[in-house]
């Protein structure tokens, strides 16, 4: 997750493109405008994690419940995969609690 903020933060000091070409949906015209989302996006649910977990929140259920309530079920795995990243950058910053249950996710072969 740090390094996805650091290269959306990189993106938006650059000034020789104005249009994002993401692996699904259209292209985006407003790039600027669009990352600034991206990261805005990030941010706010991270602070709504350590929210959680400031209020003891540690499970799994329980983060995504508090922090992801407004993903439809059929996407929870998905969410599950996004606060497995954020989980690792808090810890990479050491501001995770040692008790929080973690997302675990297992190699599929195709």
């Amino acid at each position: 997750m740090a390094s996805y903020l650091l290269a959306l933060t990189r993106l938006r000091l650059r000034e020789d493109f104005n249009v994002l070409c993401p692996g699904h949906g259209p292209p985006v015209w407003e790039a600027q405008s669009k990352l600034e989302q991206y990261a805005a996006h990030r941010i706010d649910r991270e602070n709504h994690l350590i929210m959680a977990l400031s209020e003891g929140l540690r499970t799994i259920d329980e983060l995504l419940d508090a922090v992801w309530s407004d993903v439809p079920e059929q996407l929870r795995p998905v969410a599950s995969a996004t606060l497995a990243a954020h989980l690792d950058k808090l810890e990479e910053e050491e501001a995770l609690p040692s008790d929080v249950q973690r997302p675990r996710f297992e190699r599929t072969e195709w």
